[in-house]
């Protein structure tokens, strides 16, 4: 076969698993749930890590046309990618049922099947050329990732464009020239199916029948089976679908005072996929001088607290949504606006339908943290007035979603932006049992004693109304006359205080009742001499967040499972939904990869041609005697246990350790490129780019086999040393680069990123020519282990960046790597019939 033919092959069936990965994340993102998007990363590995021990268990299926096959592969690999999405709408699967239909769990079996089988002829592919051609790997390995590095940049501008749905089919159709690819030079039947396809692909695209899947328990949906309730207009940008709608269900007030009894003025809802219900205050109800009238219920919202204590002469309003925040601001007569807002296409849809909002501040697209990193003014009010979506926080939806606004660090840089009498001022849903709202208190806490503040609870100010928590914490204390204006306030408007410096219990728990004043009880104690212990004690976890585990909606203590239980009134769907899911992830993926790689020895026939070199002297031994497995097994040498046992430790901490560098530089480049979509984008082009060179790199250098030896190693030591000095030295890097155009972060990215991945994309080349020579039978089964691996790593990465930061995740990957600088010792020792065992 000819090697260009073959590489562009390898590198189409790439870029097709890589867009149908990620389009994927888009789809089930807006179709079910985040978490449940996270889970296809693992699925794509997990059929990866399959057709390694498939091809190892059937060898034979691939060692005569290889062309053809490659052909066949591609077409199956088309045809599943477009069943995939039949299988989205015909699988009645939704996680919210969970909870009270155990039908949901057999549904999600089949999720797993339907979607693990692209991923398995893509696999096949990749590693039926590895297998064939193992004196070619370094380039094969080269087109994998460069491949894979392009689709990861193409499938954003396809998702912007087409939407998440119809990128899938852009997926099936980079499979499809995969397969004219492969067979242009024989198989004039392939070329024919081809085409028939690529015809089929056009006519699916340009249909009305790729329509984007949302569950019925989703907001949207909810929001549209009210009556005359409909869609006005429906966008897709890389980070997701935004709808605008018309409905009775949108009366979008938080913790509105049951005091006011008058109409809410006319309002649309917008929802980010499908979810996080916000809304538009129409254009109406704007004079044209832009000061706003009929809006006297903003008198009447807990946000409007700042604004009564004292005139604010200049706000900044952190990712307003619809614009509420901002319609506050103006209500109360401020001028000086400054906001941010990560969302282009939330900017432009409030502006088309709330009457050009935005176009009335200073507007900045860009996440608030890197804003303000690089901003050199100061504020009299940060108003986090936007609490999000009630139904996703009440239920853990989102206890996985890293968010790196409510940290410590996060909360340093709000204060440090404040004028001397400024204050922070942050509303969010009330959540019996409380854990919200006390976790920002013991954020806000943390921050104001790193700055120095001695008696933090003097700068904290706590009210609530029957559905809100409103925080305000002050760079200075609160004086007696503001503390007098917060009772006035609540007074007032029916609104219950929870905490101030001088509070009394009986001033708590008065209009909006509980049978006990939970939320006094427990943000008293947090804010007391004996927080530690108290936050210790509490049966959620309300520690204070940092940006190395930035998961601050992960409330759930696995110690106290038995009592959260009860506590959520002996319902478990906020487990399935919540931080539990990652363990149970976890455990799935490392018993599925373990049946995946003991697969092939439990299939009896397979078993001596596996463990058997091609030229036994190769694995001589001395003093080692053979020995049987069970009666009727065939002989197994132990020398051929060891060279197994290093081959699955080599493979399996490659795997690991490159998931492990992937996830935590992706988590700790969202600050420094102002979004999670472009620190995706960003790290995986540069590291599956920057890997395939490494990679590449091999096959020239790496001539005969003591220099190959020398570079395995090398490449090793000096991968592991760059770990360390990634280890202490990128925060401090990041923060002081952060402060530049975005332009010139990106660059900073890909020269950042650029020395780790070409190390990184060394060793599995090297490994798989130093098992070619043992035996290329073995090769696949490399394949499977460093892919199933990958699986478990994914999940394992999150699991320890929940409990010792991404930072620590990634001196593990040093670890892993070190455990593989030790395995290439012995491995050409052991192939070459160098290593003595006494």
């Amino acid at each position: 076969m000819d090697s260009r033919t073959l590489y562009l092959g390898i590198f189409l069936t790439s870029c097709s698993l890589l867009m149908l990965e990620i389009s994927l994340t888009g789809v089930f993102s807006l179709g079910l749930w985040h978490h449940f998007a996270f889970l296809v990363v693992s699925i794509a590995l997990l059929g990866i890590g399959a057709s390694g021990s498939f091809l190892t268990v059937f060898p034979s299926i691939a060692k005569d046309d290889i062309p053809r096959f490659l052909g066949i592969l591609s077409i199956m690999l088309c045809l599943s990618i477009l069943s995939t999405l039949i299988s989205v709408r015909m699988i009645p699967f939704d996680p919210p049922r969970i909870a009270w239909d155990v039908k949901q769990f057999f549904y999600l079996s089949l999720y797993y099947i339907a979607l693990g089988i692209p991923f398995f002829f893509g696999g096949l592919i990749i590693s039926t050329a590895i297998s064939r051609y193992p004196n070619a790997v370094g380039t094969i390995y080269f087109s994998d990732l460069v491949g894979a590095s392009v689709g990861s940049v193409i499938v954003l501008f396809a998702i912007a464009g087409f939407g998440a749905t119809k990128t899938t089919v852009i997926a099936a159709l980079s499979a499809t020239l995969a397969s004219i690819i492969f067979s242009i030079q024989r198989r004039r039947i392939i070329r024919f199916i081809t085409i028939g396809l690529l015809l089929a692909i056009f006519f699916l695209f340009k249909s009305n029948s790729l329509q984007d899947f949302i569950s019925p328990y989703k907001e949207l949906r909810l929001a549209l089976l009210y009556p005359r309730a409909s869609i006005l207009e429906s966008k897709w940008g890389v980070q997701g679908r935004v709808d605008v709608i018309k409905s009775p269900a949108v009366r979008f007030a938080p913790g509105l005072s049951l005091k006011y009894q008058k109409e809410l003025p006319e309002q649309l809802g917008i929802t980010v996929n499908g979810g996080i219900l916000n809304a538009i205050t129409m254009h109406g109800y704007l004079q044209r001088d832009g000061k706003p009238v009929n809006l006297d219920f903003i008198r009447y919202l807990p946000s409007a607290l700042p604004y009564y204590i004292t005139e604010r002469a200049k706000v900044l309003i952190p990712e307003p949504g619809g614009g509420l925040g901002i319609l506050t601001a103006l209500f109360h007569n401020v001028r000086d606006i400054t906001v941010v807002e990560r969302n282009p296409l939330v900017v432009e849809a409030v502006n088309r339908f709330g009457g050009d909002l935005y176009r009335r501040v200073t507007l900045h697209i860009t996440e608030n943290r890197s804003f303000l990193r690089a901003d050199q003014g100061f504020y009299d009010l940060i108003d986090f007035s936007n609490p999000g979506s009630i139904s996703a926080s009440s239920t853990g939806l989102y206890s996985l979603l890293e968010d790196y606004t409510f940290t410590v660090e996060a909360f340093k840089e709000y204060l440090k932006h404040l004028t001397d009498k400024g204050m922070i001022s942050i509303t969010r849903y009330l959540l019996p049992p409380p854990r919200e709202s006390p976790r920002i208190v013991s954020v806000a806490v943390a921050a104001l004693e790193k700055m120095g503040i001695r008696y933090p609870v003097n700068h904290i100010a706590v009210i609530r109304s029957i559905e809100t928590v409103t925080v305000l914490i002050k760079k200075t204390p609160f004086t007696k006359a503001e503390l007098d204006r917060i009772r006035e306030f609540c007074k007032e408007k029916w609104f219950d205080l929870v905490f101030l410096p001088d509070i009394r219990p009986e001033e708590t728990n008065i209009y909006n009742l509980f049978p006990e004043p939970i939320y006094f009880n427990v943000i008293s104690s947090i804010v007391g001499d004996n927080r530690n212990r108290a936050i210790a004690d509490y049966l959620f976890d309300i520690s204070a967040v940092r940006d190395e585990n930035p998961f601050f909606f992960h409330f759930f203590r696995l110690k106290n499972f038995i009592q959260t239980y009860h506590s959520m009134k002996d319902k478990w769907q906020a487990f399935i939904e919540g931080g539990y899911i990652v363990a149970v992830a976890f455990i799935q993926s490392v018993v599925v990869s373990v049946i995946f790689i003991m697969l092939p020895f439990f299939i009896r026939r397979r078993l001596n041609s596996l463990v058997s070199p091609t030229d036994p002297r190769k694995l001589k031994i001395l003093g080692v005697s053979s020995f049987r497995f069970v009666s009727r097994s065939p002989i197994v040498s132990q020398s051929s246990i060891y060279v197994l046992t290093f081959i699955i430790l080599y493979f399996t901490c490659i795997g690991i350790g490159f998931m492990f560098i992937e996830i935590t530089m992706i988590q700790k480049l969202i600050l420094f490129l102002g979004d999670p979509v472009y620190s995706i984008s960003a790290v995986l082009f540069s590291v599956l780019l920057s890997s395939g060179i490494g990679s590449y790199l091999t096959s020239k250098l790496a001539v005969s086999t003591d220099r190959r030896a020398m570079l395995w190693r090398t490449a090793l030591i000096f991968l592991v040393c760059l770990l360390i000095i990634y280890y202490f030295m990128l925060p401090t890097v990041i923060d002081y680069l952060i402060v530049y155009e975005k332009v010139w972060r990106y660059i900073f990215v890909v020269l950042l990123i650029a020395p780790l991945g070409i190390l990184m994309g060394m060793p599995f080349p090297l490994g798989i020519r130093a098992i070619s020579e043992i035996n290329r039978s073995i090769i696949p089964w490399a394949w499977c282990i460093n892919g199933s691996a990958s699986v478990v790593g994914s999940t394992l990465a999150v699991m320890l960046a929940l409990s010792i930061g991404f930072l620590n995740v990634l001196l593990i990957a040093g670890g892993m790597y070190l455990v593989c600088l030790l395995t290439a010792v012995f491995l050409p020792r052991l192939s070459s019939g160098q290593m003595q065992h006494p």
